[in-house]
């Protein structure tokens, strides 16, 4: 369906730079969710929301050109435009990807992938599913509000699943008692750590089995393009079998093995098709699921670490723990060039 110019309109008397673009219309219990969508922008976290079902996109609304600011710079009108146009295209083309990640996932982590974050270090695109085929995505397109925009996208898919009748699924957040938890490991837990991949210098290899814990991550790997340098796991630990029921270890590690490959490969092109909102490189990618989660985060040009959280309880401790080891690593595999910054921000 072409889009409406007449559907394009302001909104709110306290924001009149929000702009909506009607693709489609889907009912009037969806003006909850849109108005649900205009004071989410309100919150500053994020500067693009659209909702789309199974990959056509409804509507979108976005503040690119509010007060003629971005993240401190100019953005033009013919530049918004054209981030707009982008971020549509994209919405529409991510429906494919995550359908990818989420059948490939499968394995590693029981239940539909929920959520879904791109970081650039410029910014961040969030993918968070609503109900069924419906689903959200969310640009952020300013560096220090990158770590704003996950939670306050992901109230928002809860806000829009409660509308559609739908009981909530509580979005992972970062918690004092969480992370506090999350920093003593067990005192033997490295007795159970099970190398299956190593070709590391031992002292790297420690280095990066030290973030293993039965509390939260499960499993690591780094890897040099394609090649697997290390790959360790804590699933022979006790507390492990329970979310094992479904898959035994060895399998799982072929699995992981498989998916860290396709997930690697997908981030590359990902990378490619953002390069001209988010930058050239996506240096964190987290993958969440009904229960745990998948992460790919970038140590530099060539090496990369990839680790895995079954427990939906310690997704965010999980992320902060790798987060750290990744910057950890870099002074270990030094090198690499700085990120690009997206187009729009060239001069």
């Amino acid at each position: 369906m072409a889009e409406d110019p007449s559907a394009a309109f302001s909104v709110g008397q306290d924001r009149p730079a929000v702009k909506e673009t009607r693709y489609g219309w889907l009912g009037p219990q969806y003006d909850t969710i849109r108005r649900q969508c205009d004071v989410t922008l309100g919150k500053g976290a994020l500067h693009y929301i659209s909702y789309s079902v199974d990959g056509y996109c409804y509507f979108a609304t976005d503040i690119l050109e509010a007060d003629r600011r971005l993240g401190g710079l100019e953005v033009p009108d013919a530049t918004a435009e054209a981030l707009r146009r982008h971020l549509l295209r994209t919405s529409r083309h991510l429906r494919f990807v995550i359908g990818r990640l989420d059948h490939a996932m499968r394995p590693q982590c029981a239940g539909k992938l929920l959520r879904a974050a791109f970081d650039s270090g410029h910014g961040a695109l969030h993918y968070c599913s609503v109900a069924d085929d419906d689903y959200l995505v969310g640009a952020c397109l300013a560096e220090k509000l990158a770590a704003e925009a996950g939670p306050v996208l992901g109230a928002l898919a809860e806000a829009a699943r409660l509308v559609q009748g739908y009981s909530g699924a509580a979005t992972s957040t970062v918690t004092g008692e969480e992370l506090a938890r999350a920093g003593g490991s067990v005192p033997d837990v490295r007795r159970f750590v099970r190398r299956w991949i190593g070709s590391l210098d031992e002292d790297i290899a420690d280095q990066a089995e030290n973030v293993l814990d039965p509390h939260d991550v499960h499993h690591v790997a780094l890897f040099r393009g394609s090649e697997p340098l290390l790959a360790s796991d804590l699933f022979a630990h006790p507390r492990m079998g329970r979310f094992l029921t479904r898959i035994d270890a060895p399998s799982k590690r072929r699995h992981l093995a498989q998916f860290a490959g396709l997930a690697h490969a997908v981030v590359r092109q990902l990378e490619f098709d953002l390069a001209p909102a988010l930058g050239s490189d996506l240096v964190r990618t987290v993958l969440e699921a009904e229960a745990g989660a998948f992460y790919h985060l970038r140590v530099n040009d060539e090496a990369v670490l990839v680790g895995l959280t079954l427990d939906q309880a310690s997704v965010a401790a999980a992320g902060e723990r790798l987060t750290d080891l990744a910057k950890l690593l870099r002074f270990r595999f030094p090198g690499g060039r700085v990120p690009a910054r997206p187009e729009w921000e060239r001069p």
